[in-house]
């Protein structure tokens, strides 16, 4: 994980401790936190050089090697890995990260006291491209 070396230097380098503390706690490797120095003694990396705010470069995994990446091979590893990611973001900014049960809110649309009415207008609801379901009740109130 590189940080830069410019003016956002103390920054960075609060950046990537907090990544790869997440980075580490998930099991992942961490080779550590690293600069890279031009001649002019800048910033290797142009981008790091010329970000006007604290940057970081992380090396997940490495494309190259076939075991890093068999560990990635499927959007559920890689979204893993950018939560990890993520999370040191929030950890740096100290924003709370906390998981919240999905809530799911549901509109009855119609009433039939007819079953084949009611099978007719789930199937113009479903062709206009929303998912439609009928339950029966037996028992209800006014």
């Amino acid at each position: 994980m590189y940080y830069q070396t410019n003016g956002y230097r103390s920054q960075s380098i609060k950046l990537a401790q907090c990544v790869e503390k997440r980075v580490k706690e998930s099991g992942q490797k961490s080779r550590g936190l690293k600069t890279k120095i031009t001649l002019g003694n800048t910033d290797y990396f142009g981008w790091l050089r010329e970000c006007k705010c604290p940057a970081i470069l992380t090396e997940g995994f490495f494309v190259d090697n076939a075991e890093d990446r068999s560990n990635y091979d499927t959007e559920e590893e890689l979204r893993a890995l950018g939560r990890v990611y993520a999370h040191g973001i929030l950890d740096y900014f100290g924003v709370k990260w906390e998981v919240q049960e999905p809530v799911l809110y549901r509109v009855q649309v119609g009433a039939f006291a007819d079953r084949n009415n009611a099978e007719k207008y789930k199937e113009q609801i479903t062709d206009m491209g929303y998912p439609a379901y009928i339950v029966e009740v037996k028992d209800f109130a006014d």
